[in-house]
């Protein structure tokens, strides 16, 4: 089976100060502010933890279903 490389996202990185516990080559730990939306949506396109994480992680982030995005492993 060929692998194809994931394509961009539409998700647009902003630069959103966040406090950044801990942070290596595989993990990013963050401790999330009250109130600030986690996933870009309907009413919320942008200003969220994902666009932050996009920002933070540029051109190192793996691909899911095709698509280059973050995700929390479980």
């Amino acid at each position: 089976m060929i692998k194809e490389e994931p394509k961009e996202t539409t998700i647009k990185p902003e630069n959103i100060p966040l406090d950044v516990l801990y942070e290596d080559n595989d993990i990013i730990v963050i401790n999330k502010p009250k109130g600030l939306v986690v996933h870009p949506a309907s009413g919320n396109p942008d200003g969220t933890l994902v666009n932050a994480i996009m920002h933070i992680c540029r051109g190192s982030l793996s691909g899911i279903g095709g698509e280059v995005r973050p995700r929390n492993s479980t």
